[in-house]
């Protein structure tokens, strides 16, 4: 235990002199003198962007929700979310860009990408270290859980202490503190894992992927009935066709199983057996071949570990499992499973005889 405790001391504090340093120096805020533009555009408009996610999380949530329980209202929800998108598309799509070029001019985009620039190049050298592993996997894990967190709990504090008071901030740091110490000591312990995973949407080191699952599980909702509308034709319909919803109750994960966005997977990888991909709490499973109970433990083990790392960590990881693929397949040793983020997703996976980096169970 007392390495990923070691590990996670020298991340968040090293993740905090990043931090302290981005703002200082590169951004120019002096405490005391007022808050420079910069950190005013980022509070405005991160809570706009806030209260866009939450309505989102809603809608997908309560979709989800309704499939559950009424499995034979899909046609009727594949309509409502089209409706919905449409909406979204008529009254935000505007306002986005307008809000967009706002942020940019007010310098809110740039003190934005400069802050999580620090944040990656950490998660780089943590990622690296548990990767191969230089010296002890459970230290470099501790490393990139403290980075997350230090970093989860600035942009909590900042957001929703502009949203619900500076005690809503403070107390929203302290949560992401509590929930990564306890990631940190009992990753394995069902409960830990059950309130990780139902957190995990609200905290912000997960709202990237977080969205983009959001938007992809709709849009396969949504063009469900095109399915229906070329019944005739089964080998074109097939790739719009939603083969079921389900909810993951182990790690409060939402699993739909066929849709474009999640067949398309597919096509793209080539590969004839049972597939998928993860975005935030949303599993994308293909649906030609199947979602066996490994497939999804696997995928719920990628949204417990944007829990615990954040989305950079995936989307390093990501590229990871791309380079190991390539060296396989240039006849070099390993495969994608062998990247680290895929080892300790399939950690989450009971009886599996893949490689594991032993986390989740």
């Amino acid at each position: 235990m007392a390495p990923r405790i070691v590990g996670f001391l020298i991340g968040l504090f090293g993740a905090a002199f990043v931090a302290y340093i981005t703002v200082i120096v590169i951004l120019g805020y002096s405490f005391g003198t007022g808050a420079p533009l910069w950190f005013l555009s980022v509070t405005s408009h991160g809570v706009v962007a806030l209260v866009a996610y939450l309505v989102l999380l809603f809608w997908c949530v309560a979709f989800a929700q309704l499939l559950r329980f009424f499995p034979g209202s899909l046609t009727a929800v594949s309509i409502a979310s089209f409706i919905l998108i449409l909406i979204t598309i008529y009254m935000g799509g505007l306002r986005t860009v307008v809000l967009t070029v706002s942020f940019a001019a007010t310098g809110g985009l740039s003190a934005v990408l400069i802050f999580f620039g620090g944040k990656s190049i950490l998660n780089l050298i943590g990622y690296v270290g548990g990767a191969f592993p230089i010296g002890e996997e459970l230290f470099w894990r501790g490393v990139n859980i403290g980075v997350n967190c230090l970093y989860a709990g600035i942009v909590a504090d900042i957001v929703y202490g502009a949203m619900f008071t500076p005690i809503g901030g403070g107390v929203a740091a302290v949560l992401v503190l509590i929930a990564s110490f306890a990631v940190l000591i009992w990753p394995e312990d069902a409960g830990v894992k059950l309130v990780v995973g139902t957190l995990a949407p609200l905290l912000p080191s997960s709202w990237l992927f977080t969205v983009i699952g959001g938007v992809f599980f709709l849009i396969g909702l949504a063009l469900h009935w095109v399915s229906l509308v070329f019944a005739g034709a089964p080998a074109f319909a097939r790739w719009f066709a939603v083969g079921a919803v389900t909810i993951s109750p182990e790690e409060s994960s939402i699993a739909i199983a066929g849709g474009l966005p999640a067949n398309l997977n597919g096509a793209v990888l080539v590969v004839s057996g049972p597939m998928g991909y993860d975005l935030g709490l949303f599993l994308m499973l293909h649906g030609f071949f199947g979602t066996p109970p490994g497939l999804i433990q696997h995928e719920a083990g990628h949204h417990l570990n944007l829990a615990a790392f954040g989305s950079l960590f995936q989307l390093i990881g990501w590229f990871d499992e791309i380079r190991a693929a390539a060296v396989a397949a240039a006849g070099g040793p390993g495969g994608g499973i062998y990247a680290y983020a895929e080892r300790l997703a399939e950690g989450n996976v009971v009886g599996t005889t893949r490689p594991i980096v032993r986390m989740w169970r």
